[in-house]
C-alpha cells in the first residue's frame, strides 16, 4: 500500500506539470508601418497559424487558430493561450485594400514575441511617352524618374529618343503610396525645353503618367 501511494504522489505532479505547460501564455507584440509614408498600418489582418514542421522544413496540417487586427498605432498586442509545445506556429498578414506584401513570422511558444516591420503597398506605375506634335526627324526627348525633386539632367539613366515616331511606355515601379518626380527635356526646332512634374502612385491599381510633347 505504501508503494502504491508513493507512485501516485510521483504521478500527480507530473500530470499537473504537463497541463500547466500546455497553457502558458505566448505574447505577441507586433508593430507594422507603411514603408513609404511612415504611417502606422491600421486594421492589418493577422492570422495565427498552427502546423507541423518536419526536420527537412516541410509544412503540413496547417490551420488558422486565431485572427486579429492591428490598432490605430499599427500594433497588435495579445497573449495566445493553449499553444502546444510539439506544434509549430507563425503569423501571416494581409490587407487586401492596400495590397501589402504578404509574409510570415515564426512564433516561439511560451516566449515574448516582439517584431517591428515596415510593409510595402503594391501598385504599378506606368509611364507613357509620345511625340504627338512632331516637327522633324531631329525631334528628341530624354526622360527620367526620380525620388528627388532636384536632379542633374546630364545624369539621366536613359538616352534620348529621336524622331517623329517616338511612342513607347514602360513600368517604372510596383509600389503604391510612393511619390515620384518625372523630369524630361524636349528638343524641337533646335529649342530645348526642360520640364518637371510629380505624382504619387495608387495602391492596388495602375498609376499612369503621360508625356505628350
Amino acid at each position: 500500500m505504501k508503494k502504491s501511494s508513493f507512485f501516485l504522489l510521483l504521478l500527480v505532479p507530473s500530470i499537473l506539470f504537463i497541463r500547466c505547460y500546455k497553457y502558458k501564455n505566448t505574447t505577441l507584440d507586433f508593430t507594422f508601418t507603411d514603408a513609404n509614408n511612415n504611417q502606422p498600418i491600421q486594421d492589418l489582418e493577422i492570422y495565427l497559424q498552427e502546423f507541423d514542421l518536419s526536420s527537412t522544413g516541410n509544412v503540413s496540417n496547417k490551420v488558422t487558430i486565431a485572427s486579429y487586427k492591428t490598432d490605430a498605432l499599427g500594433r497588435l498586442y495579445t497573449k495566445a493561450r493553449g499553444l502546444k509545445p510539439k506544434k509549430s506556429y507563425a503569423i501571416e498578414w494581409q490587407k487586401p485594400s492596400e495590397c501589402y506584401e504578404a509574409s510570415g513570422y515564426a512564433i516561439n511558444v511560451d516566449k515574448q514575441n516582439s517584431y517591428e516591420r515596415t510593409l510595402i503597398a503594391g501598385g504599378i506605375f506606368m509611364l507613357y511617352v509620345k511625340n504627338s506634335l512632331p516637327f522633324n526627324s531631329n525631334d528628341s526627348i530624354i526622360v527620367d524618374e526620380s525620388n528627388t525633386r532636384e536632379v542633374n539632367i546630364n545624369t539621366f539613366k536613359y538616352g534620348a529618343n529621336v524622331g517623329v515616331g517616338v511612342n513607347y511606355s514602360y513600368i517604372v515601379d510596383n509600389q503604391g503610396k510612393k511619390k515620384w518626380y518625372i523630369h524630361w527635356r524636349v528638343v524641337k526646332n533646335n529649342i530645348s525645353s526642360v520640364y518637371l512634374d510629380s505624382i504619387t502612385t495608387l495602391t492596388c491599381d495602375t498609376t499612369r503618367f503621360h508625356i505628350n510633347y
